[in-house]
């Protein structure tokens, strides 16, 4: 199972390191779905976005009040996606403009935040931002996590079951079995070597069946 399709390592570069998706609105509309909450309608004018992004328009939905936009984003939190703008933040209680509120998911990666600011940037600055995110690429092998599994599981099983061996030994001791040997006269040396052969020939089966398996 964990050697099918299994890949060796190569020494080129790009096959030291793991190919980062890229994360746009447009990728994000595709997989996910847009789910942006805006607010309040006074200072939030949908049909004043920049021309890319006048296709997101039914993707936003509008909140009259700073309460409102908390509880929706607490009531959707799992489809508010990249995130959420609030442009009068503290302008309702003192009158004037004031700092935009933006809010934006944390889990996944860094991208829902820079996707959410440009969102901000384009509707506040009226200009079109057409922005990606990506990660630097990481030094990870593509297979490297099914063979540390293959690794851990056939070292556990190889030290595991050479212990079976020992249970019909200790069987012969607890039920006076071997007592009854020797009382016939069957001498220790050639038990046990006879006890070591048997074992020997399951030790060196396994072994020829393990690395079949290894070198196929």
């Amino acid at each position: 199972m964990f050697l099918s399709g299994f890949e060796r390592l190569l020494c080129s570069r790009g096959e030291l390191a793991n190919n980062p998706r890229v994360l746009s609105l447009f990728t994000l509309e595709a997989f996910w779905g847009i789910l942006v909450p805006v607010g309040p309608p006074g200072a939030f004018q949908p049909t004043s976005l920049p021309a890319d992004y006048l296709q997101f328009v039914d993707r936003l939905r509008v909140q009259d009040t700073l309460g409102e936009f908390n509880n929706y984003i607490a009531d959707n939190f799992r489809d508010v996606v990249p995130g959420g703008l609030y442009l009068d933040y503290n302008g309702e209680a003192a009158g004037v403009p004031s700092a935009p509120l933006l809010a934006y998911r944390i889990n996944g990666n860094l991208g829902y935040s820079a996707l959410a600011k440009t969102v901000m940037d384009s509707y506040l600055m009226n200009i079109t931002i057409d922005a990606d995110f990506s990660t630097f690429a990481l030094p990870f092998i593509r297979s490297t996590g099914d063979s540390l599994q293959l690794v851990i599981y056939t070292g556990l099983a190889m030290s595991a079951y050479i212990g079976f061996f020992a249970l019909y030994p200790t069987f012969e001791r607890r039920s006076n079995i071997r007592a009854l040997h020797y009382s016939n006269g069957l001498r220790p040396a050639p038990l046990w070597l006879a006890y070591g052969l048997f074992d020997a020939f399951f030790v060196a089966l396994v072994a020829i069946i393990t690395i079949s398996i290894f070198t196929s």
